[in-house]
């Protein structure tokens, strides 16, 4: 909006300020030189800009940016949400990561779904499984025997899965990852075992141990 016109000192100057509240001025003067010019200035301290506020404008926060929270974010960010998506603390040095995860048929879709399921050599089909119980029990699946089944499960590298859920997350417009977390309606807690936010909210939990042999 145009605030209308300003007396300023200067010769040939010509200037566009940007008030507290995000409104534009306009101030034209001609000078002894003829000359006119234009320049952005910004008119106060106080308040943010229109794309400042919107920026910080949030449907959803989640806490935790594992496979189950860089899903969900890319999940709701296909329905047109906008969500900011809250890093937990960066795991301790160690050795390389060897953990994997056994995806049903059903895991795979949702994750092609969002492109981030990995490519074949970090995701190995299970095809055959065998049970052995107690007193001679014995119970066998087998996926050749329906030729609709592609696969019973697949076993998947966990860093090349993050990875790929990484990736999908960078470039998804309606997913901001922030340092903190922010105001939401919606508050989605993915920080798994050791969550900070649990203890944040004096939510409680007790662990009932099962007999087994």
């Amino acid at each position: 909006r145009l605030d209308g016109m300003d007396e300023e000192a200067g010769e040939g100057a010509g200037q566009v300020s940007v008030g507290a509240e995000g409104h534009a001025g306009l101030r034209k003067k001609q000078g002894g030189t003829g000359k006119r010019g234009l320049c952005l200035r910004h008119g106060g301290a106080r308040g943010g800009s229109y794309n400042g506020r919107m920026a910080q404008s949030f449907d959803v926060c989640i806490r935790g940016a594992g496979v189950v929270g860089r899903t969900l974010s890319l999940l709701l960010a296909r329905e047109r949400l906008r969500v900011a998506l809250v890093p937990g603390p960066a795991p301790a040095a160690g050795g390389p990561d060897v953990r994997a995860y056994a995806l049903n048929a059903a895991s795979r879709g949702l994750l092609e779904s969002v492109r981030s399921w990995p490519d074949a050599e970090h995701a190995t089909p299970v095809l055959r499984m065998d049970v052995h119980g107690d007193m001679g029990g014995e119970v066998s699946f087998d996926a050749r025997r329906h030729p609709s089944t592609e696969a019973l499960a697949w076993i998947v590298d966990v860093p090349a899965l993050e990875s790929r859920l990484a990736d999908a997350v960078r470039f998804q417009p309606q997913v901001e990852v922030v340092d903190a977390p922010v105001q939401a309606a919606l508050t989605v807690v993915c920080e798994g075992r050791a969550s900070r936010t649990r203890e944040e909210f004096g939510v409680h939990y007790a662990e009932v141990p099962y007999g087994q042999h």
